[in-house]
């Protein structure tokens, strides 16, 4: 049984509410798989397809915490910032009128969130039922991983209001990219980047992803933030049945994972790689799980004869798929437009890779961290150029050198036991939270 007084009461402030149906809910769950339930509350916008929530105890943020709450209602279903664009627009299954209605209204709600337009239209103004709510739980500490202007000001309230220390999970570099595109960037950022001295200020305990990213913020901001890998448990892989349907000799190459952030391209590439030179002859396919199809990414592949689409994977289901596949596909976008915001990012798909115990290709430019953490600990053939020749040939490499193959996989067992260790993870991640409500 937990000793619960070693679990601080938390209150999670983050837009997805922890569940096993996306990247960033899983990445949570992990973290907090030990913490008794009656010690834990979230506080979301976009609600999971989970039976079963997380977090029992659990408070959404929606339209009585907006202003203009009744259209805020109307328009979107919840504040999650990228909803719209996040639904799947199957290119086969719509008519062509429907599929371009919803395109543009997709782009036009996408312009306004990436421009802050949105959350300044539908200002935060917590409601009085949600401060009962969470006075009536008791938190010892405020968990946050903000991401919006919303969400950095629900914080800032809480934290008021409340009285309690806070802590500030760091996924992605929104903090350094967040409204410094479009038209409202000339008098939105420097509103924003007061918001955001003023989280880390209050924040006592500031949490990333890893140290490329913790680096670079004592650099930018002269604040600490503590190392905290994803992570998961080595038995789910090990004891795991592989899943495969192709024959022995079809070499199966599987990706898993969001098309979003130009990801998408890196599969035309693979796809374009294999279909030239000596792979074009070679019984080669690949395997794309995904639960979202852009619009354009779908009509690209529509001609990708050597390519299957499949419906996103359960949590459950990850293991034994990974390991049905003979090399896994992990790219990054060469597109400028977005590196800036993954740059100090690693991506959530690399853990799980490495435990599969399947060969890894990492395909995207250099200086991106996934793409450097690859290189420094080799738990990945990488590839950091737009090169098809070159990606052709990392393919062939994994084929042919089953030497180095092994070397790859021993690589990434080692790395992944070192840094992505469920155990040794929660302990490090829990006595950061422990310390963090011990400050005032």
């Amino acid at each position: 049984m937990q000793n619960q007084p070693s679990y601080p009461r938390v209150l999670v402030v983050s837009r997805a509410e922890i569940s096993d149906a996306d990247s960033s809910g899983i990445s949570r769950g992990r973290w907090f798989a030990d913490w008794p339930k009656d010690r834990i509350a979230q506080i979301y916008s976009f609600p999971s397809a989970s039976k079963e929530p997380f977090c029992p105890i659990r408070y959404e943020f929606g339209a009585d915490d907006r202003q203009f709450g009744n259209l805020f209602a109307r328009t979107k279903r919840s504040s999650f910032g990228t909803a719209f664009r996040q639904q799947s627009i199957q290119h086969s299954a719509d008519a062509w009128l429907k599929r371009k209605l919803r395109g543009i209204k997709c782009s036009t709600i996408d312009s306004l969130v990436k421009t802050g337009l949105w959350e300044l239209l539908f200002w935060t103004r917590p409601s009085q039922r949600m401060t009962e709510w969470c006075l009536q739980f008791k938190p010892d500490l405020i968990y946050t991983t903000c991401t919006d202007l919303s969400y950095i000001e629900l914080s800032l309230y809480l934290k008021s209001a409340l009285n309690i220390p806070m802590s500030l999970q760091v996924d992605d570099d929104w903090l350094g990219t967040l409204y410094t595109k479009g038209l409202s960037a000339h008098f939105l950022r420097p509103f924003v980047e007061k918001k955001i001295n003023r989280l880390l200020s209050d924040s006592s305990v500031c949490l990333s992803t890893g140290p490329l990213m913790s680096g670079e913020y004592m650099r930018r901001y002269g604040k600490h933030f503590e190392s905290i890998y994803l992570c998961d448990d080595f038995r789910r892989f090990d004891e795991a049945p592989s899943i495969r349907s192709d024959p022995s000799s079809r070499f199966v190459i599987v990706y898993s994972g969001s098309l979003y952030l130009g990801r998408w391209k890196g599969l035309l590439d693979l796809h374009s790689a294999i279909s030239q030179g000596s792979l074009a002859n070679e019984d080669i396919l690949i395997k794309v799980y995904t639960g979202h199809i852009p619009l354009e990414a779908g009509e690209a592949f529509a001609s990708c004869n050597r390519m299957q689409i499949f419906p996103g994977l359960s949590d459950s289901q990850v293991p034994g798929v990974l390991k049905g596949a003979d090399m896994l596909f992990l790219p990054e976008s060469f597109e400028a437009k977005y590196q800036d915001y993954i740059r100090f990012s690693i991506s959530s798909k690399a853990h799980i890779y490495m435990m599969s115990g399947r060969p890894i290709i990492v395909y995207g430019p250099s200086g991106m961290s996934v793409i450097e953490y690859a290189r420094d600990e080799g738990w990945a053939l990488v590839v950091d150029r737009r090169d098809l020749r070159g990606l052709g040939a990392a393919i062939q490499n994994i084929r042919r050198d089953k030497s180095y193959s092994i070397e790859i996989l021993q690589k990434a067992r080692t790395v992944a036991e070192k840094n992505h260790n469920a155990e040794k993870v929660r302990n490090h991640f829990k006595n950061n939270l422990r310390k963090c409500a011990n400050r005032q």
